[in-house]
């Protein structure tokens, strides 16, 4: 999952109308935007270890432990390690930590549009 010149990639979760915002901002951003909704992609085992790579964190930390579905799991956060991560989203996608901002030469995660804005003033 390497993003191309002057393209960006978004990894979102469709159902969250803050990340729908995020889409719509990196769209201004970059008239070339190549969106992986979690809801609808499968990733493998290597794509999320180059994410993570990319992220600067451990696979580990990949999984949003604040969200509903890790408690609807009832997954226990001291029993995740680097390999159940993986194992995990393989099978939930929705428990990658999103939105998940790819460019050319910087990978961030995104907590608000004004982190996508930023980049644009860069």
């Amino acid at each position: 999952m390497q993003p191309g010149q002057k393209e960006i990639i978004l990894i979102f979760n469709s159902r969250d109308n803050a990340h729908k915002e995020a889409l719509a901002y990196a769209n201004i951003l970059s008239g070339k935007v190549r969106p992986y909704d979690v809801t609808r992609t499968r990733f493998t085992e290597q794509v999320l270890t180059d994410l993570a790579h990319k992220l600067h964190v451990q696979p580990s930390e990949l999984i949003d432990m604040e969200g509903s579905l890790f408690h609807q799991l009832r997954l226990q956060p001291q029993r995740i390690n680097n390999v159940s991560a993986l194992t995990l989203i393989i099978e939930y996608p929705e428990l990658l930590r999103t939105p998940v901002l790819l460019m050319s030469n910087k990978t961030l995660f995104i907590r608000s549009k004004d982190d996508i804005m930023s980049l644009a003033m860069a």
